[in-house]
């Protein structure tokens, strides 16, 4: 059954794509399915269904987020754009502006601190570049289906 998971996972987009949460959840479930299902053909089955209602969700998804990419409100279209704005905003003033700063008002006030920004920027950050080096991963696959569509 691991190997037909890992054979699905494959096929919706390798160990970084669908997999990450898709396949986590499977190998959650699959224990608790294993358990209460006894036959492996009708274990299978369910796995099966299971992945297609979560690979649904995920299509689901995608057709908000090219709705709301296309919609002629700025607030809905630009809210993405404006997080990683705000992120890079948050980024330049930890390495740059509150050193700089800090710096320079510590001469005339010594053990003077500027704020600093919290973790939670941090995981936001992360989380947003590794969707990006996901989509990267996808195009060194060719997989990217912007690319597989203008060919």
């Amino acid at each position: 059954m691991v190997a037909a998971l890992g054979a699905i996972g494959a096929l919706l987009g390798g160990a970084g794509g669908a997999v990450g949460v898709v396949g986590k959840l499977a190998e959650a479930v699959f224990p608790i399915v294993d358990r209460l299902i006894p036959d492996p053909n009708k274990k299978q089955q369910l796995m099966a269904e299971l992945l297609e209602t979560l690979a649904k969700f995920d299509l689901g998804q995608l057709e908000v987020n090219k709705a709301e990419a296309q919609h002629a409100s700025i607030f809905v279209a630009g809210w993405r754009p404006f997080i990683g704005w705000v992120l890079g905003v948050g980024v330049a003033y930890s390495f740059l502006l509150a050193p700089v700063v800090g710096g320079i008002v510590s001469i005339w006030r010594p053990g003077f601190a500027m704020p600093v920004v919290d973790g939670h920027l941090w995981e936001l950050i992360f989380a947003m570049l590794g969707m990006g080096a996901l989509r990267s991963f996808d195009k060194l696959r060719a997989t990217d289906t912007k690319a597989n569509t203008k060919r």
